[in-house]
């Protein structure tokens, strides 16, 4: 019975257009995707090792701007990753002055800003990764193809972070650390929205895989609505 139906389903498979088995295995592989880090504590490991890679390339910020990342969970028990944002030369002042006067606390200008990793990074990331793995081709293909895609797409994020938290020192003038003003400050916070928007992230996503796994067969397929054989793929 099993092999029966299993035939039929691999039969009806391999009758699909191109378009079709790409949003079929793609949405597939995200519903799995999903399920797996859902289920598990996946969420939260993302959000440490997520901190810890953003210490080490979104630390410091000019020459006096530095950023604390601390890995937080709500009321709702849901992680998120708190950004502490400071000026290391105003905390030098502040401690000599402190000093001088004999005092022990030492107050410090700071802020603080919050952001979920999965409307940031992990949603996503999850959906480049289901557009790469359901993407009609050999997995031959696939090896180099998908390791590609995502390096690529986490290098775009930690550049991303970079230009959000130089965004956010705008924010904070009195920090002292971006002090950009007129036409540049408008070009920065157009550039944070542009970003920040998950449209725009997802809409990266595909053009990023199309451009690395499509080939001239496939933008064919694409456009004359072809079946893909088995043996293509």
């Amino acid at each position: 019975m099993m092999p029966r139906v299993y035939r039929k389903m691999k039969q009806w498979w391999n009758h699909r257009t191109w378009t079709s088995r790409f949003l079929l295995g793609s949405t597939g592989i995200y519903a799995l995707l999903l399920l797996l880090v859902t289920a598990s504590d996946f969420n939260r490991i993302y959000t440490a090792n997520a901190s810890k890679l953003a210490q080490q390339f979104a630390e410091r910020f000019g020459e006096s701007g530095q950023v604390g990342y601390a890995v937080m969970k709500n009321q709702q028990e849901d992680f998120f990753l708190q950004l502490t944002l400071t000026n290391h030369t105003q905390i030098e002042a502040a401690r000599a002055q402190a000093r001088q006067a004999g005092q022990k606390n030492v107050a410090v200008n700071k802020a603080t800003v919050t952001i979920d990793p999965w409307s940031y990074a992990l949603f996503p990331t999850l959906f480049v990764l289901s557009l790469a793995l359901g993407f009609p081709a050999s997995w031959q293909r696939k090896l180099w193809s998908v390791p590609v895609i995502a390096l690529l797409f986490h290098l775009y994020l930690v550049g991303r972070i970079k230009l959000d938290v130089w965004y956010f020192f705008g924010q904070k003038s009195y920090l002292e650390v971006n002090q950009w003003e007129g036409a540049a400050k408008e070009v920065l916070g157009w550039g944070h929205s542009v970003l920040f928007s998950t449209t725009f992230n997802l809409l990266l996503g595909l053009a990023l895989v199309l451009l690395v796994l499509m080939q001239k067969q496939d933008w064919r397929r694409l456009v004359k609505r072809e079946k893909t054989p088995e043996s293509q793929n």
